[in-house]
């Protein structure tokens, strides 16, 4: 036998071995605070959103998002919702188009299970009397603008989003459905997520964006035709 299995002093990974190996890097913490908010630039934000065909109110006043000065650059807070109250991730876009990054997220971090839920002032539901899919979506702009089209919205953060985060979703989207549109050049990862959504107990099904990149790029009359499909 080789000696270090006689004497677990080699460099394998088996029971008794002395080997060296780092030490496992310990959980990251979770985002204990949101920015400060910077409400000078408020008519900014809203300006923002105005040129992308988006609803500052609904932005705003409806789903709390709000201006801040972060490392010197105006941006637009989204605070996320998580399974735990303490957890205060966020996401941030960029109101102008020099800033070097579009979007900032908390450094040092964990993320958990956290995803960014929005809400429509009038329910579509309400409207048609019929029950609506929750839009799962990969960016917070795509959900704002579902929402504005008067249905739940969730935003993945992402187009892999983490397992955790899966699992929270799918509690929030049951009993009910879900309809999936991601980002038209993320086919791949469409198809992946609907299988775990699947999986995790989900009903859904996959929509497109097409012919525009995203939700939110696309016009209105075309963001209601992708939804609704009218």
């Amino acid at each position: 036998m080789y000696e270090h299995e006689q004497t677990g002093t080699g460099p394998g990974p088996w029971p008794g071995s002395a080997g060296n190996y780092p030490e496992p890097s310990p959980p990251k913490p979770l985002c204990g605070a949101l920015p400060p908010r910077g409400e000078a630039l408020t008519q900014e934000a809203a300006e923002y959103l105005v040129s992308r065909n988006l609803d500052p109110f609904l932005a705003l006043s409806v789903n709390g998002w709000y201006p801040a000065e972060i490392a010197g650059v105006a941006r637009l807070v989204i605070p996320a919702t998580a399974s735990d109250p303490k957890n205060r991730y966020w996401q941030a876009r960029a109101l102008r188009p020099d800033a070097a990054k579009r979007w900032e997220s908390p450094h040092g971090v964990s993320r958990g299970d956290a995803v960014v839920l929005t809400w429509p002032r009038v329910w579509l539901k309400e409207v048609t009397k019929q029950p609506q899919p929750i839009v799962c979506v990969e960016g917070p702009m795509d959900a704002l603008a579902a929402s504005g089209e008067g249905l739940m919205a969730l935003a993945f953060m992402g187009a892999t989003p983490p397992e955790a985060a899966l699992k929270f979703a799918a509690e929030i989207i049951s009993p009910g459905h879900a309809l999936l549109i991601m980002d038209a050049d993320q086919p791949r990862a469409a198809v992946q997520l609907l299988e775990a959504l699947v999986i995790a107990g989900v009903r859904c099904r996959l929509g497109t964006p097409y012919p525009w990149k995203d939700l939110a790029e696309a016009t209105i009359k075309d963001r209601r035709r992708i939804l609704c499909g009218d």
